[in-house]
């Protein structure tokens, strides 16, 4: 898909994965994947989770997702952020993530906010090559 800017883009709207808004699952452009924020919920928009560790893991999972219709894996994410509606919960999110990247620590940064029906949501900027 070629944007008004003329920049060569390519959507990615991962099966499975519905939006909440006006926005695509993900844009790859340049040899990055750029993944939208992504919380714990299912094809139907319904909460997985009341923990916040499963709400990070279900936030994670569709990440996956996201980049695996992208043509990537967690294994090529570089930079991540993550949003989180109590700093006092970072420290057993924290745990969780770094089970979801064993191998390497992406960039990230991590802010606490105010998010609707969820406890954390997840973006991420994948390299894919050009």
């Amino acid at each position: 898909m070629e944007s008004d800017i003329g920049a060569k883009l390519r959507v990615i709207d991962a099966p499975h994965i519905k939006a909440g808004g006006h926005y695509s699952s993900a844009v790859v452009a340049g040899g990055f994947v750029f993944v939208s924020g992504q919380t714990p919920r299912d094809a139907n928009r319904n909460v997985l989770g009341d923990t916040i560790e499963e709400q990070t893991a279900a936030a994670l999972d569709n990440v996956g997702k996201v980049l695996v219709a992208a043509g990537a894996t967690l294994g090529d994410i570089v930079k991540t952020t993550i949003y989180i509606t109590d700093m006092g919960l970072f420290q057993r999110c924290n745990t969780v993530y770094a089970k979801y990247f064993p191998n390497h620590k992406p960039a990230r940064t991590t802010l606490e906010c105010g998010l609707q029906g969820v406890l954390i949501e997840i973006d991420v900027v994948a390299y894919v090559g050009a």
